[in-house]
C-alpha cells in the first residue's frame, strides 16, 4: 500500500529527498536558474511557487513573522539565502500572482539520455 506517499520519490529515502529538494532550491535562489532533470525541476518548481507565495504573504502585517519563519524553515535555517530571497526576489511578487518560474527543455543528458 502507498499510504502517506505523495510526490516523486527519486529512488531516495525521505531525508535524502528533502536534502535534494532543499539544495536545488538553494541553487535556484543563488544563481537564478538550475539545470537538472525534468522530474526534479517539476518538483522544485512547485516548491519555488510556494516560497514566492510566502514572500507575498510576508508583506502583509498580520503574516509577516509567520511567513518569514516558514521560509527560513523551508530553506533549512540558511539565513544568507533567506536574506537574498527577501532582497532580490521580493520585487517580483508585485508584478505577478503566480508563474514565477519557467521550465526550458534542454538536450537530453549524454550519459543516460534523460530529459533535462
Amino acid at each position: 500500500m502507498r499510504k502517506r506517499v505523495f510526490g516523486r520519490q527519486f529512488s531516495r529515502d525521505t531525508d535524502s529527498r528533502k536534502a535534494l529538494i532543499r539544495s536545488l532550491l538553494r541553487a535556484f535562489f543563488l544563481y537564478g536558474q538550475i539545470s537538472t532533470t525534468k522530474a526534479k525541476a517539476k518538483t522544485v518548481q512547485s516548491e519555488i511557487e510556494k516560497i514566492f507565495t510566502l514572500i507575498k504573504k510576508e508583506r502583509l502585517p498580520e503574516h509577516k513573522i509567520a511567513a518569514k519563519r516558514a521560509i527560513i524553515a523551508r530553506m533549512g535555517n540558511d539565513e544568507d539565502i533567506v536574506g537574498k530571497i527577501f532582497n532580490d526576489y521580493a520585487g517580483l511578487v508585485d508584478k505577478r500572482n503566480m508563474g514565477y518560474t519557467r521550465l526550458v527543455n534542454l538536450q537530453r543528458r549524454r550519459g543516460d539520455y534523460s530529459p533535462m
